[in-house]
């Protein structure tokens, strides 16, 4: 199991999350800390990439980088 330590950027920018996404993005952490490279890879051309994207939140509008 993988622990999640935001820096201080990411927890203003979760602050500034509107509310209706902030279980979504809960859920997104908890799976992120099973398996981080489930996520989408950053570039569809690459995608063996080490940076992974999830969206999240409604309508998937919102996204977090890995």
């Amino acid at each position: 199991m993988y622990r999640i330590v935001p820096d201080a950027a990411s927890l203003e920018q979760v602050v500034a999350l509107p509310v209706e996404a902030l279980s979504a993005y809960a859920e997104v952490l908890a799976v992120l800390e099973l398996q981080p490279w489930n996520g989408r890879p950053q570039h569809e051309d690459n995608p063996g990439a080490a940076v992974r994207y999830w969206s999240f939140g409604p309508d998937g509008r919102v996204r977090s980088y890995t």
